[in-house]
């Protein structure tokens, strides 16, 4: 699940839960539809994630050849996804 908010030309990104293969799959036109017009930042906060599958390292890889990695960005990441992040060499998206 994700949640979007518009806050002063940064488009907050909540996910919760797991981010499975499935739950990806369901959101990741609603996510390309929010980002693609979307002039200002992206932020990906992951505060009430307790997993990510490869299909979301997939998601956040598009985003960012979408909107640039200067306008992108992850937040919150718990120890265990962090850890999935470094692992895959994308911990450089990373702001906690």
């Amino acid at each position: 699940m994700v949640t979007f908010v518009d806050n002063n030309g940064v488009l907050i990104c909540y996910f919760k839960g797991q981010m499975n293969t499935s739950v990806c799959s369901d959101l990741e036109m609603e996510l390309l539809d929010h980002i693609s017009n979307y002039t200002g930042k992206i932020l990906f906060d992951l505060s009430d994630v307790s997993y990510i599958a490869s299909s979301f390292l997939r998601l956040c890889i598009t985003t960012v050849k979408r909107v640039s990695s200067d306008r992108f960005n992850i937040v919150n990441a718990n120890s265990d996804v962090y850890e999935i992040f470094e692992v895959s060499g994308l911990d450089d998206l990373i702001n906690n």
